[in-house]
């Protein structure tokens, strides 16, 4: 399977909804901490406070990661100045912590990071960031094998052309983009496809991909033991479907393709029902019914409906009442996978970056 996962720092607006990337369908999220010996993202942690993307991408549900940005100079220095800021969040046991290698740093520096981190931790794992195009230059060519505590997990920073919701471009990466074929490492482990999805309605945010369940990435959040049972609070869509269907879905209000108001009405629409008396829900017309059928592409329209029957059968048995008023309107998402003669038309193509 595929967990997506993005990436954020003090570039990215403060107030950037967490929550919603996660029912999108968004599983992991990194966070900048530091970089070179001194400097702190301003929206890494705010002492004292609830505040900062430490503390808000944990409770979003999402599994929270952490990197340095290496500079040239001292690497331990470097090492400690960011395990002191991870422990101010608690970390980090917990969190998934990397070393992004893509400035001015020598292999010394990298080195001496490495290895002061592995001593201080006692191993926990540093994946390293970073892309082909830095590492392969001819004044490098560097063996990341010979890093203390042996090779890391390669976090591969490769961009597909365009803009747009993660798990569409996602299908432009090719087959052969996870296998790395530089600095010791066969397999890609995480893989940045893009900087150019769109993320909880904000562009421009980096998007990334890893071919494993969350377990594997629960794995890199301490240093040995088994790893901690992952969760999936805050999700009501399924990580391969959330944001692939709302990428499909036009919004009745907004009018735009790809609005998460559309999956999202669905939930805001429950209180509402909540609110009146039983039997006083009306059901859908037919038009209405025929304009959600055309809205669906038809080679689409069973992974789609799937994943929102998955979503809804539970929630109806938890309403009680008020979930028999809508379950044939559920039961009716099981027609659609039958595709009237000509099939359906296909819907506009995702927004692009503004």
């Amino acid at each position: 399977m595929t967990t997506w996962g993005l990436d954020v720092s003090n570039h990215k607006p403060w107030g950037f909804d967490f929550p919603r990337a996660r029912r999108e369908g968004y599983t992991f999220c990194f966070t900048k901490a530091t970089e070179g010996t001194s400097y702190v993202d301003k929206n890494w942690y705010n002492r004292g406070s609830d505040q900062g993307y430490a503390v808000r991408i944990p409770e979003a549900g999402l599994i929270p990661g952490a990197y340095h940005f290496l500079r040239a100079g001292d690497g331990a220095a470097q090492a400690r100045h960011f395990l002191a800021r991870v422990k101010d969040a608690g970390g980090p046991t917990g969190w998934v912590c990397s070393c992004d290698c893509e400035a001015d740093a020598s292999w010394d520096t990298l080195y001496g990071f490495y290895a002061e981190w592995a001593q201080l931790t006692g191993g926990h794992p540093l994946p390293l960031y970073t892309g082909a195009w830095w590492w392969n230059i001819p004044a490098r060519g560097w063996d990341a094998r010979k890093l203390p505590g042996g090779l890391p997990w390669l976090w591969l920073s490769r961009y597909v052309a365009g803009s747009g919701y993660g798990s569409v471009l996602y299908e432009k990466v090719p087959t052969s983009w996870w296998t790395a074929g530089f600095g010791g490492w066969g397999q890609v482990q995480i893989l940045q496809f893009s900087s150019s999805g769109v993320v909880a309605g904000v562009p421009a945010i980096d998007v990334n991909a890893f071919e494993g369940d969350p377990t594997a990435l629960y794995a890199l959040t301490r240093a040995g033991g088994t790893p901690p049972t992952p969760t999936t609070p805050g999700g009501p869509m399924p990580g391969e479907i959330a944001d692939f269907a709302a990428s499909h879905v036009e919004s009745p209000d907004e009018q735009t393709v790809g609005s998460q108001t559309a999956l999202s009405a669905i939930w805001a629409g429950v209180e509402e029902l909540r609110a009146r008396p039983v039997g006083a829900v009306e059901p859908m017309t037919d038009e209405q019914y025929q304009r959600f059928v055309e809205l669906m592409r038809a080679d689409q329209r069973a992974a789609i409906t799937s994943g929102i029957k998955q979503a809804l059968d539970p929630l109806l048995q938890a309403l009680g009442a008020y979930g028999d008023a809508l379950a044939p309107g559920v039961a009716a998402l099981g027609t659609l996978n039958d595709t009237p003669e000509g099939g359906a038309p296909e819907a506009p193509p995702a927004a692009a970056d503004q």
